[in-house]
């Protein structure tokens, strides 16, 4: 790797670099079985690079507090008390936490894409194409250029080796082609609720791999398949769109529920698929709404789970049947 001699680096950049290099490398020989390795070091270079902005920001004689998730009090100078940092160093959630504390930013979305890539390769041992790992390269390019420019102010050519800048550049290229042709056959898609058209146009992933990469097997929406570029599985529409929605609510859904709120999306009277958007009253997936929006006697408002109801609301359909 090429360092600026004029400032020496940490032993956590350094790592981080080599990390990033290993990465590369293990891509470069093309061998499927070096694909876990590949994604395994990219992940982590990145994050090494984001605890590397937390060290350079951690106080003098604190033992780079802010790496580590715990941190020990000391006694300096008589009545001068320094924290130090201990215990393990952060992870992903941890260091984005700081970040946020500290009024940093980064590309979260574009690093959760990473994880999700390497944690499918981890457990799931897909089979990834060479264009499935042009997106994790391309996504690790871009993290690495955004955060060692703008948190790490060196330029990325000068730091990374020739031949790992330009395979990066290469496949970054290679990713976007790519990309571009499985967006377009997307907005081509006819029978797309307007409502899911951004989920279908940025949100969905395979669910094999995580790849953005999915292009329909034909124009007709919902019926189509999503043909992933990078794994070559195929997955039903509603698969994707059922995925999409767990990960774009899935959180804070859950957080909703305990705390005695409605779902964000729920059963689609129509389709029967989870993919019915509460707020939006239509599904995401077959563009269905609530066949009885008010009860036919008291004209109060219908929810999903009334409308097997005939028309009624709970307390107007046990009154009506228990008159009969």
């Amino acid at each position: 790797m090429a360092i600026n001699p004029k400032s020496p680096p940490s032993d956590l950049f350094l790592n981080a670099l080599e990390a990033i290099e290993n990465g590369i490398e293990d891509f470069a020989t093309r061998q499927p079985q070096r694909t876990s390795s590949a994604l395994r070091n990219l992940y982590a270079g990145v994050l090494l690079l984001l605890k590397e902005k937390l060290r350079r920001l951690s106080p003098a004689g604190t033992k780079d507090v802010l790496i580590y998730t715990r941190f020990s009090p000391r006694m300096e100078g008589g009545n001068k008390v320094t924290l130090v940092g201990s215990g393990m160093t952060v992870d992903f959630k941890e260091i984005r936490a700081r970040f946020k504390d500290l009024g940093l930013s980064a590309d979260w979305k574009r690093l959760e894409r990473l994880q999700d890539m390497r944690n499918h390769v981890e457990h799931h041992k897909p089979a990834h194409s060479a264009e499935s790992i042009s997106e994790a390269i391309t996504h690790t390019f871009i993290i690495v250029v955004r955060v060692l420019e703008d948190h790490l102010e060196t330029i990325p050519a000068d730091v990374l080796t020739e031949e790992t800048w330009k395979v990066m550049l290469a496949e970054a290229e290679i990713f976007k082609t790519v990309e571009h042709t499985c967006r377009e056959a997307r907005q081509s898609l006819q029978g797309v609720p307007e409502e899911t058209e951004g989920l279908i146009n940025h949100h969905i992933l395979c669910p094999e791999c995580a790849s953005s990469l999915l292009k329909p097997s034909k124009e007709d929406f919902p019926e189509c398949l999503f043909v992933c570029q990078g794994c070559g599985e195929s997955s039903s529409a509603s698969s994707v769109v059922n995925d999409a929605l767990d990960r774009l609510y899935g959180a804070d859904e859950h957080m909703n529920i305990q705390d005695g709120g409605e779902r964000s999306f729920d059963t689609c009277p129509s389709c029967s698929e989870g993919t019915f958007l509460v707020d939006k009253d239509i599904c995401a997936l077959c563009g269905g709404s609530r066949f009885y929006k008010q009860c036919r006697r008291c004209e109060t408002s219908l929810s999903l789970d009334e409308q097997d109801l005939s028309g009624f609301c709970g307390y107007c359909y046990h009154m009506a049947n228990k008159n009969d």
